[in-house]
């Protein structure tokens, strides 16, 4: 199992928030938004199916857009997500390097010294 840092965590936040084109899609961990890609996450989900969400996802269908959600931009990441655009998750690998796939709620409590601010 590789093991991420912090910083290298957040340098990462930080390169896919910079240098590549993103939209937040419900349960979407990276991948393109492009191709049999635009249907499945426009009906994987009641948040995605509502017309204006599904109406966004289209408009930047094949524009080089990679898909995420909150917790799913964490769970991309660790799993080694690369922005490869040729990949159906972006370079992430489903589960790899020891992170289970748990939902925003178990990772909070995943959490030390949390606060509601």
């Amino acid at each position: 199992m590789a093991v991420m840092t912090n910083t290298k965590f957040v340098e990462k936040c930080i390169d896919v928030a910079k240098n590549y084109k993103t939209i937040y899609v419900m349960g979407c961990f990276g991948a393109p938004i492009s191709g049999g890609n635009v249907t499945r996450y426009c009906n994987n989900h009641k948040y995605n199916r509502q017309r204006e969400r599904t109406s966004l996802i289209k408009s930047v269908a094949n524009k080089g857009y990679f898909g995420f959600d909150c917790v799913c931009l964490i769970k991309a990441i660790l799993w080694g997500w690369n922005g490869d655009a040729s990949k159906t998750y972006g370079g992430a690998k489903y589960e790899s390097n020891g992170v289970p796939d748990i939902n925003a709620d178990t990772m909070i409590k995943k959490c030390d010294d949390v606060t509601t601010d």
